[in-house]
């Protein structure tokens, strides 16, 4: 059974003689690799700061002096790892004892959305983040909300915090980089994952918010199917993929500069940012309610080769950037197209417009270099019948 022989001492060395039963001895202790492990693995929450390892009533973590995690042995000992210089094992142990008290937690669904709208009135209030007013914009969160609950009656959904707590313990434990807490159907997750995260999955849940902040060595964020309305206001500043299509987010942060592609399709967008991050090479933003998109926000995009605006409420089609290789703009409120075209256009599919016969000869000139092209049927038979 593990005792306090098998601490590996990170300072000058101290002979067992000299080590009182229940207390342990001055300098830096680390526990070694496989009785960590194996306690991280074992924990459970018992009450406030106080967690159990094992089937002893003996073996029990109590966090409740600050700075100390005091880890209870079958033979009485104590061994104590102090937050000191620092110590990456006292603050693993701190991490998984908020996981295990987040696991404990009951469904708190409707508390989580109820604050987290309470904090997206209170920060437009603050920063104008959207030219919404603030009562439309109330009364647009309230409707949000009401529909939310409605489609997530805790009747018809089932929480696997267990599973996801050893998912989280598993990859602090094996340094795993990529963790996935996708379909489990939680309603919240605790503010700190684990930090050397590289891919982070958690779609198909009924989050209402993700943790205010990210692992900073994030590349990949796959929210997707959740009922988020806003994204962490700072991003991970590596983030090089973002998906959080299917959500109920009404604008975005401040993006992340290193992203590369970005898939905010479906959801209640009225507005992109007024910049985008310029080593984009792929944006979807269909199924919002875009009404405009600025010209210079996608010239500048130099380097983007897909766009998807489908379906949203756009009137006219923005100037598209130089190397656009496929574009989706079908089921909008255009009546004509931009020209020149990019020639290293190979789709652009755009039916389900309303084209106008008042922009005939611009829309035949958009069309004349690319009827070889991909979901031009609509528009090709627009232009065939009026020019008849």
């Amino acid at each position: 059974m593990a005792s306090i022989k098998d601490i590996h001492p990170f300072a000058p060395g101290i002979p067992p003689s000299s080590v009182n039963p229940g207390v342990r001895p001055p300098g830096q202790f680390f526990l070694p690799v496989e009785l960590k492990n194996e306690i991280l693995r074992n924990m459970k929450y018992i009450g406030p700061q106080i967690f159990s390892w094992g089937d002893d009533h003996r073996q029990i973590i109590d966090l409740s002096t600050a700075g100390e995690v005091k880890i209870h042995m079958v033979d009485n000992t104590i061994i104590t790892l102090e937050r000191l210089n620092p110590n990456p094992q006292h603050n693993e142990f701190m991490m998984v004892a908020e996981w295990c008290q987040w696991a404990m937690e009951r469904d708190g669904l409707q508390e989580n959305l109820q604050k987290n709208l309470y904090e997206i009135l209170e920060e437009n209030q603050q920063n104008k983040q959207s030219e919404i007013p603030q009562e439309d914009l109330k009364e647009s969160l309230e409707e949000i909300k009401e529909n939310i609950l409605e489609e997530n009656l805790p009747a018809s959904r089932i929480e696997n915090r267990a599973e996801a707590l050893r998912r989280m313990k598993e990859c602090l434990i094996t340094r795993r980089s990529m963790l996935n807490l996708s379909n489990l159907g939680l309603t919240s997750l605790p503010e700190n994952l684990p930090p050397h995260l590289i891919e982070f999955y958690c779609s198909k849940n009924v989050l209402t918010a993700l943790p205010k902040v990210m692992p900073k060595w994030l590349l990949v964020l796959d929210c997707t199917d959740n009922i988020l309305i806003l994204l962490p206001k700072v991003q991970p500043s590596k983030l090089m993929v973002l998906n959080c299509y299917d959500n109920c987010i009404i604008w975005l942060p401040e993006l992340s500069t290193n992203l590369r592609v970005i898939n905010c399709s479906e959801n209640f967008l009225q507005f992109l940012p007024p910049s985008m991050p310029q080593y984009l090479y792929k944006l979807s933003c269909a199924g919002n309610n875009i009404n405009s998109i600025p010209d210079e926000m996608l010239e500048n995009l130099t380097r983007l080769k897909v766009f998807d605006c489908s379906s949203n409420d756009l009137i006219s089609a923005p100037r598209l950037p130089p190397k656009l290789i496929i574009y989706y703009c079908g089921e909008n409120q255009f009546k004509t197209v931009p020209v020149p075209q990019p020639r290293s256009l190979k789709v652009f599919s755009c039916n389900g417009n309303p084209w106008d016969k008042d922009n005939l000869p611009t829309l035949l000139k958009a069309v004349e270099g690319l009827k070889n092209q991909e979901g031009l049927e609509e528009l090709l038979d627009f232009c065939t019948r009026s020019a008849s």
